[in-house]
């Protein structure tokens, strides 16, 4: 990345600023503003649909942000963008949006089998020109495009190359190539820079995108929160600085980036919610292994598949028990019945004749 000092003289950083992206099946090239071109991906991949339309609405209202942000300034920092797609027919086709065309997509097919050369960013126009004069189908792509850009070379151009190639299953990262710069102009490293600006302690420290590495596995911290990526680098844990439903969350994803679950907080709750398909608690600490403090709800059926010990339940704690034992014991208060006997003299003609009807009634 080249930028202008204070005092009006340019460094490039020693570290690369990533500008070019795959999004689903699309390439993307920015250029400008780092922290903007970061944040036209980062909306562009949230989106659910993902069009040309969608791209263009993004890229006009970063650009108005950016000349609010910068006002006379903002000839110096042109942004413009090209977005790439293959068609039915596996023709690489692509998409030029420029601030002096109101970002207007000119389009372009390349042809069958063919190299599809676009160019963009600083003297776009010129390495378009000298590319289509001194493109050879025998030469290798990589290396053409690597010599081409070395001979722009200089204080605008220069650092590294991300190349990317396209084919019928998709796009593909091939990998980074370094320029060979000619001239150079002086260099700077992330640590020189907090220097100038009071050093770790007591400054600030502002950009676009902070990551342990360029692929995968790798923490990254930018404006819209901090991401872990595993080997094969796939978003795995993700912390959200908020969204417009005022949620502040923890999303954590499978190996196939799906959604396995979130911590997430609503500003309106007050409260913190553990939600997922499927949840488990465990411990390994069988003598006290897990507990809950406090009142709990439980909203839903409740199975236990081990004995239960230690479970104090008063009677008004369970919703309707103490009604049902106070109806049982007022119909038991209440109850008699009647017994009916025969006459009998229990076979002695002397004795009296008995029986009856007699009403039984309970004791205290």
């Amino acid at each position: 990345m080249t930028f202008r000092m204070l005092d009006g003289s340019k460094r490039r950083h020693v570290e690369p600023v990533q500008k070019s992206f795959i999004i689903g099946d699309t390439i993307i090239f920015l250029a400008g503003d780092a922290k903007t071109c970061f944040n036209i991906a980062s909306e562009f991949d949230r989106e659910k649909t993902k069009n040309i339309t969608v791209f263009r609405r993004i890229l006009k209202k970063h650009n108005r942000g950016l000349a609010e942000r910068y006002s006379g300034e903002r000839q110096d920092m042109p942004l413009n963008a090209i977005l790439f797609k293959m068609d039915q027919s596996g023709r690489t086709v692509s998409h030029t949006f420029l601030p002096s065309s109101h970002f207007n997509p000119v389009t372009r097919r390349g042809t069958d089998g063919g190299v599809h050369i676009v160019t963009g960013g600083y003297e776009a126009d010129k390495v378009l020109t000298r590319a289509l004069q001194t493109w050879d189908d025998g030469k290798d792509t990589g290396e053409f495009i690597r010599e081409l850009f070395e001979e722009f070379s200089g204080a605008e151009i220069g650092g590294e190359l991300d190349l990317f190639e396209f084919n019928v299953n998709g796009a593909y990262y091939l990998g980074r190539q370094r320029l060979n710069e000619t001239p150079h102009i002086e260099t700077i490293t992330v640590e020189e820079t907090l220097a100038l600006s009071a050093g770790l302690v007591g400054g600030t420290v502002t950009g676009a995108l902070i990551r342990t590495a360029a692929a995968n596995r790798r923490i990254e911290v930018d404006a819209q929160g901090l991401r872990t990526y595993d080997a094969n680098g796939t978003n795995r844990i993700r912390i959200n600085t908020g969204s417009d439903n005022g949620v502040s969350a923890i999303t954590f994803f499978g190996t196939g980036g799906s959604t396995a679950g979130e911590i997430n907080s609503y500003q309106n709750s007050g409260g913190i919610s553990l939600i997922s398909s499927d949840v488990f608690i465990g411990s390994n600490n069988t003598g006290n292994p897990i507990r809950l403090q406090g009142a709990v709800t439980i909203d839903g059926t409740v199975e236990f598949r081990r004995e239960v010990t230690g479970l104090n339940v008063g009677i008004g704690s369970v919703t309707g028990l103490q009604t049902q034992l106070d109806e049982i014991w007022a119909k038991l208060n209440n109850h008699t019945h009647d017994v009916t006997l025969p006459t009998h003299n229990h076979g002695n003609s002397a004795n009296q004749n008995w029986g009856g009807t007699f009403t039984t009634s309970r004791s205290a």
